[in-house]
């Protein structure tokens, strides 16, 4: 399962980075829309830390309410 797990991660943070991209929008906006820390946000994509399962559900969750499906998310 850790192998899985840290490739829905990468996988996850290339997804914020393009929504940020497209949005232009900065990680500090999105952090608080998502409703997670700045700095854990921070931190994950400056690949320091990763996220637990609460973390990722809120952006994935967030991003989802924004139009883009949960399933093309994690593809």
């Amino acid at each position: 399962y850790g192998l899985m797990i840290v490739i829905m991660e990468i996988d996850l943070k290339l997804k914020i980075q393009e929504f940020l991209a497209s949005h232009n929008m900065k990680p500090y906006h999105f952090s608080q829309e998502a409703g997670i820390s700045p700095s854990q946000l921070s931190r994950f994509l400056n690949d320091e830390r990763g996220l637990n399962w609460e973390t990722a559900k809120r952006i994935i969750e967030y991003i989802d309410a924004l139009g883009v499906p949960a399933k093309d998310i994690l593809k």
